[in-house]
């Protein structure tokens, strides 16, 4: 009676560690399926294991590709590792884009952040500083029409304007992006360019986190500003 005792307890203990050993495994199963987090803390859809889709400075971008020559193409890449297109617009305002293209021959943005972001409304980088307070060595004359200058070019979604003091003449190298269709701002500030490519990126900085000034609490950095030519098909 005892050894039959003895024998159901140890098959019974078996019977335990077995199925023990076979949660354990479900458990590391279960883990190991679950998604990995970007480290913004949100599942990254647009990057895979490979980096097949990542947009890297050094690989065409949607019909476009680096040079260095002055062209009124330029490339915005982000730290996110993704691109911003600009289409610059010397016949609604020469002297603004000259200035531009000058700054970004001379690579002054590289490193540099978007330091004001409003969503709904724009987003605004390009000050050395990095306080909203800072420039380049130079200004340039604003040009729109309550400066006495005929830039047709509308603050719409996707435009690219110069962002300036009281002084109508005080641009300098702080540009902004239009996140939203912003008419206050028509004949009122330098309209020079449009996003050709790349308002997802737009829209994914102007969604960041800021604080009471709207000051982004993880600044975005532009990697790298450099020329872009459209690719010959």
């Amino acid at each position: 009676m005892k050894r039959k005792i003895a024998r159901y307890a140890c098959i019974g203990l078996t019977v335990m560690i077995v199925f023990s050993l076979f949660a354990l495994t479900a458990c590391g199963e279960k883990q190991e399926s679950e998604p990995s987090e970007s480290p913004q803390g949100t599942v990254d859809s647009k990057q895979t294991t490979e980096g097949s889709t990542t947009q890297m400075s050094s690989l065409p971008v949607s019909g476009f590709v680096k040079t260095e020559e002055k062209t009124n193409f330029v490339e915005i890449v982000m730290d996110s590792r993704n691109s911003i297109v600009i289409e610059l617009r010397p016949d609604q305002a020469p002297l603004t884009v000259a200035n531009f293209q000058k700054l970004v021959n001379a690579k002054f943005y590289d490193g540099l952040i978007f330091h004001r972001i409003i969503q709904g409304f724009m987003i605004q980088g390009g000050d050395p500083a990095g306080t909203g307070m800072g420039g380049s060595n130079e200004t340039v004359k604003g040009e729109f029409s309550r400066n006495g200058i005929d830039n047709q070019l509308l603050h719409k979604r996707g435009v690219v304007s110069m962002a300036r003091t009281n002084d109508p003449d005080s641009a300098s190298s702080q540009f902004f992006i239009c996140d939203a269709t912003s008419p206050h701002l028509d004949g009122s500030y330098a309209a020079f360019g449009s996003v050709v490519f790349g308002m997802e990126e737009v829209d994914r900085i102007a969604a960041l986190k800021v604080d009471a000034h709207d000051r982004p609490l993880n600044p975005p950095v532009m990697v790298s500003v450099h020329f872009v030519t459209p690719v010959e098909e």
